[in-house]
């Protein structure tokens, strides 16, 4: 189902046969055995096996990730729909921004739990699974999370010595090397080091390239012992040539409510600038985790991890735009910078409790959370009505224009946000066919923003946000195999929820509360075919109750008068048809809508970037001991860019195919072939608000995996 740019993966752990590991209240389990079904979320929160929680989760394992060649977290998140990309604008960094289930997730992406900052372009070289909790998430992890949210389970050490690595070549220049080493220090520590390079152009798109550095080393110590410690660093650095593709084609489209279309011009066709003042995307992100785990006796736990994340973002990028929305003839390109360092110091404390009540078996996590947010950005908008860069054709962009004259200094701003919470999860098992869940935490959200504008103008903004969350469900197992639930969750969206603003919002958002979101969902979950297949199907209604729209009284202001609803329903389908044939498949319907707002223009419409159908697909089969055959589909409908009729455009839906074979050439090395877009479709990946990034060309890769 994928679409990559081609891709290679280190072989995983779970080719050396590593055992089963119990680490408190998390399992970290690497077998190939296993497959693609995963049992348990890796949350010490979630503490019922994936087919008795009451909301729906799905979980894109190693084995996938590696069949697939995936080298970003996008490549991953293709297994599953109801997820669609973005592109970064309107003070929004580029990277990874998504949606889930028809809401913006671009801030609700957490590595082990603990939230991850930055706009940067994540890799799966140190990951062995990522997992996607749909539905509200507040009461578990905080603001935001309205549709969903994601956590990237790192790699951990083993009790058992191996190293893999793999080495792939393919086309468009793709090169990729990665190592997993795992050592065993003494009979209580082990110690794990994760590399990676990669340089890469991107297929069918023209000037445009990637390359990436990855170290993570981790060392566990106390394996076995009622006392387990856990440090792990991760650096990665980014060198790309940004990308913001093609713009939109709006013809008469405020006269008469036409929504536009990407302009029909050649695939590669790129409206960059060759200046290194107009074209450099450099990232460097630093992790740095300790986790201690203390199993206080048989029926307590306690788990204590810190985190200091820091991302260093220097872009500057060319954003393609038409100088007349209704001519279309020459373009205007604008120069967009952004210099940011954004940094995250955080400590969870979670305290499991198991006790009987009345009789039932209950488990109670309580916790604490404590974090300090400080994100420092410059960022430069240069609008070539100043005549500092030459309109372009729209089919013959010269990549060698000068720009010429001073750019001018770029908007300052510093922000810092600090966050205290408490929450408590608990579940009761009433008997063997009833489970009740119940869950809430408690935020105070404080922020503090300064703003300098590039000609001196000074803004400041600064509020306190104090919320609930919480989320209830109950669970009905009519028997062993099969469950049946219903959830209730609630979430919020304070005004600053991604450490970013302009000074207009500055003024439009001050004194805004949090918007509010609720969710209802009905499920039901079973495990076939000897637990070896999960199914799962959802229905659910998602309602924002109070979103921002503009004052009526004063347009440069916001107030919360406007209302969203979003309908879904979703089936899932992970792990073995039979032993010879794993599938991972999905198919998510989503009804998005602007019930209400100021604007007349949105009432009615589909939210941006939601598309109505979406669907993926991958399967492998195991033809025999040496061959492995793969391949899938990844299937998405037309999506808006925004809500207003009067400048909104519409992305053509798509189809695009990959197939993968594998030969096991020795007990040591295996060779695999990725064949990604086999069509040589042409489409839409990602969409912003004024352009739309084409998705990746045919490619080919071949891997080579080895152990020793």
């Amino acid at each position: 189902m994928m679409t990559l740019p081609g891709a290679a993966m280190a072989a995983d752990v779970s080719q050396t046969g590593a055992p089963e590991q119990q680490l408190g209240a998390v399992v970290v389990t690497d077998s190939v055995e296993a497959g693609y079904k995963v049992e348990k979320a890796s949350s010490p929160k979630l503490i019922r096996p994936l087919k008795d929680l009451p909301r729906t989760v799905a979980v894109v394992p190693e084995a996938v990730i590696r069949e697939q060649g995936a080298t970003t977290l996008r490549d991953v998140l293709r297994n599953v729909s109801g997820i669609s990309m973005a592109a970064g604008e309107g003070g929004v960094p580029a990277g990874d921004n998504l949606t889930v289930r028809g809401f913006s997730a671009r801030t609700d992406i957490f590595i082990d739990g603990v939230r991850d900052i930055g706009g940067y372009t994540r890799d799966p070289f140190n990951v062995g699974s990522v997992e996607v909790f749909k539905g509200p998430s507040s009461a578990y992890s905080g603001r935001g999370s309205t549709g969903g949210s994601i956590n990237l389970v790192s790699k951990q050490p083993q009790r058992e010595d191996f190293t893999t690595g793999s080495t792939g070549i393919g086309t468009d220049n793709f090169l990729r090397q990665t190592f997993d080493i795992n050592r065993v220090i003494s009979d209580t520590a082990s110690a794990r080091l994760n590399l990676l390079v990669q340089d890469n152009d991107v297929p069918g798109r023209d000037q445009v390239e990637n390359r990436r550095l990855g170290v993570a080393p981790s060392l566990q110590l106390g394996q076995g012992t009622d006392t387990r410690t856990t440090f792990s660093l991760e650096h990665l650095e980014g060198d790309n040539v940004p990308d913001y593709g093609i713009p939109f084609l709006r013809t008469n489209a405020t006269a008469n409510g036409t929504p536009g279309r990407p302009s029909p011009v050649d695939r590669d066709t790129w409206y960059g600038i060759n200046d290194k003042r107009a074209k450099r995307d450099r990232t460097t992100t630093d992790i740095a985790t300790v986790l201690i785990e203390h199993d206080l006796n048989a029926e307590q736990s306690l788990r204590q991890s810190f985190r200091y994340g820091h991302n260093d973002r220097d872009s500057r990028v060319i954003t393609p735009r038409f100088i007349s929305p209704t001519t279309n003839l020459n373009m205007r390109r604008e120069l967009k910078g952004r210099d940011a360092q954004d940094e995250i110091l955080i400590s969870q404390t979670d305290l499991t409790s198991k006790f009987k009540l009345h009789g039932m078996q209950n488990t109670l996590v309580t916790g604490a959370e404590l974090s300090r947010e400080v994100s420092h950005s410059k960022t430069l908008n240069l609008n070539p009505a100043t005549a500092t860069i030459p309109a372009s054709e729209i089919n013959n962009p010269n990549p060698d224009s000068p720009i010429t004259g001073a750019i001018p200094n770029p908007d300052r701003s510093e922000m810092a946000a600090n966050t205290v919470a408490i929450y408590a999860f608990d579940t009761l098992a009433v008997n063997k066919h009833w489970d009740v869940t119940a869950g809430t935490r408690f935020d105070r959200y404080a922020i503090d923003y300064d703003f300098v504008s590039s000609a001196g103008a000074k803004s400041q903004f600064d509020r306190i946000d104090r919320m609930l969350s919480w989320n209830a469900g109950v669970v009905y197992k009519p028997v062993p195999a099969g469950s049946f639930y219903l959830a209730y969750g609630t979430s919020f969206n304070p005004s600053v929820e991604g450490l970013t603003l302009s000074a207009a919002n500055i003024k439009a958002f001050k004194g805004l509360d949090p918007e509010k979101n609720r969710t209802l969902e009905l499920g039901t979950k079973w495990s076939l075919l000897k637990n070896r297949l999960a199914l799962t199907s959802a229905v659910f209604r998602t309602d924002k109750t109070n979103a921002r729209t503009v004052d009526p009284a004063d347009s440069t202001l916001s107030v919360l008068d406007g209302e969203q609803r979003v309908d879904g329903a979703e089936v899932s389908a992970v792990g073995q048809v039979t032993k010879a044939w794993q599938v991972m498949a999905s198919y998510t319907r989503l009804k998005s809508e602007v019930t209400k707002s100021n604007t007349a223009a949105e009432v009615g419409n589909e939210l941006a970037n939601v598309p109505r159908d979406s669907a993926s697909l991958w399967n492998t089969y195991q033809v025999n001991s040496k061959w492995q055959l793969g391949g899938g589909m990844q299937y998405v409908s037309e999506r808006f860019n925004n809500t207003n009729d009067s400048t909104r455009s519409l992305a053509p839906g798509y189809t695009v195919w990959d197939a993968m074979a594998s030969y096991q050439y020795s007990p040591n090395v295996n060779l695999r072939l990725n064949v990604y877009n086999i069509g040589d479709k042409e489409y839409i990946g990602t969409v912003g608000g004024g352009h739309a990034i084409p998705g990746a060309a045919r490619s080919a890769t071949l891997t080579a995996s080895y152990q020793f």
